[in-house]
């Protein structure tokens, strides 16, 4: 009888330790407010990445036959100690976690921008230690990763670029997105470069190794409504 009360006793113990594993995490993103376990996010991110690679259509990664994700990171580090800024293309790193984002993006922000931005990168071959909190991407951890910072007065995005909004104390997080060509997305596909009706500044990241002739075009969009 002892014997089978321990064996309940442990059963339920691990049960509570399986809970606790999972617990969620409240983020607060002014009107963006979300609790979402953070398995589950991974799950669905695991998951539209499979399936934009399986898809040739609106994934850079596969039309006109170019290279596989395990190429990405071989194609990347190829230009890691080149001077020369490398024209960038719809297989270029930049380009690959642009596209990786804008197909895992929501419709609306579950408070995970960190999470998916984060997926992003890494799944176009780029190497750095992941953070919890969106702001501290802009302390060495971008730059670990191969971006530059540049600056903010007369910006004109070119897709991968990368911006960082510093943290306050409504938002503790800060935030972090991802230029696709078209607009700015991160866990939801942003109406506007700012999520915020007001912020702390920003950083803006760049990986200098490509270069986008054409960036030009999208700045009155990209930048509309800070």
């Amino acid at each position: 009888m002892k014997r089978v009360f321990w064996l309940m006793s442990a059963v339920g113990l691990t049960m509570a330790q399986s809970s606790a594993a999972q617990s969620t995490y409240t983020y607060s993103d002014d009107a963006y407010v979300a609790s979402v376990p953070d398995v589950d996010i991974d799950s669905a991110i695991n998951s539209l990445i499979a399936s934009s690679n399986q898809n040739p259509r609106g994934n850079f990664a596969t039309q006109a036959g170019l290279a596989s994700a395990s190429n990405y990171s071989s194609n990347f580090s190829t230009f890691g100690n080149s001077s020369v800024a490398a024209q960038l293309t719809a297989n270029s790193a930049p380009s690959i976690a642009a596209a990786q984002a804008s197909r895992a993006a929501l419709g609306r922000s579950i408070g995970r921008c960190a999470l998916y931005v984060r997926r992003a990168l890494q799944a176009a071959g780029y190497s750095f230690t992941p953070q919890p909190s969106a702001y501290q991407y802009a302390h060495g951890t971008l730059a670990s990763a191969g971006f530059i910072k540049i600056k903010n007065e007369g910006y004109q995005p070119q897709v991968g670029d990368v911006v960082v909004f510093n943290r306050t104390a409504k938002n503790p997080h800060g935030h972090i997105q991802i230029y696709d060509g078209a607009q700015w997305v991160s866990d939801f596909r942003q109406p506007k470069f700012s999520p915020y009706s007001q912020h702390n500044g920003y950083t803006v990241w760049r990986d200098a190794r490509y270069i986008d002739a054409s960036a030009n075009t999208g700045t009155v969009l990209a930048m509309n409504g800070q």
